[in-house]
């Protein structure tokens, strides 16, 4: 499979669990068309129930612009990245390129995260802290 194929996969899939978390929440009722209202009002864009169930099945990808959206929202009613590929993917979403998790310096990220959501940078950088030490970075096996 071609890295833009494995890409494209996996943003699909991100999108997915984004949509999955958000129609969890209380406040979305497991609808589809709630959860797409409350996107449509939040960005000004037209999107309906029928599309975000496209997406939660992986038939459809999302914007650049429903992707933040649906980021933010989901930040906003409490999830944060926990996972490589979740911050592969927040990383992508914030800076707009795939790149590794592993090293570098993440602090616009956080602090991007902290303003889409209301939490401070500080969970974020203790989410991805974790992450490392979940998977193992940096020791010797």
């Amino acid at each position: 499979m071609s890295n833009k194929l494995e890409s494209e996969k996996t943003r699909g899939q991100f999108e997915q669990a984004l949509i999955e978390y958000l129609s969890s929440q209380s406040v979305f009722s497991n609808s589809y068309d709630r959860l797409a209202e409350y996107l449509s009002e939040k960005s000004g864009r037209e999107i309906d129930g029928r599309k975000i169930n496209f997406l939660s099945r992986g038939d459809a990808y999302a914007k650049k612009w429903l992707i933040e959206c649906l980021l933010e929202t989901a930040l906003i009613h409490g999830w944060v990245p926990y996972s490589v590929e979740d911050w592969e993917n927040c990383i992508w979403v914030v800076t707009g390129k795939r790149q590794s998790v592993f090293g570098g310096d993440n602090t616009r990220v956080y602090g991007k995260l902290a303003d889409m959501s209301g939490k401070t940078e500080g969970v974020f950088d203790a989410s991805y802290q974790k992450m490392l030490r979940e998977s193992n970075y940096g020791q010797k096996i």
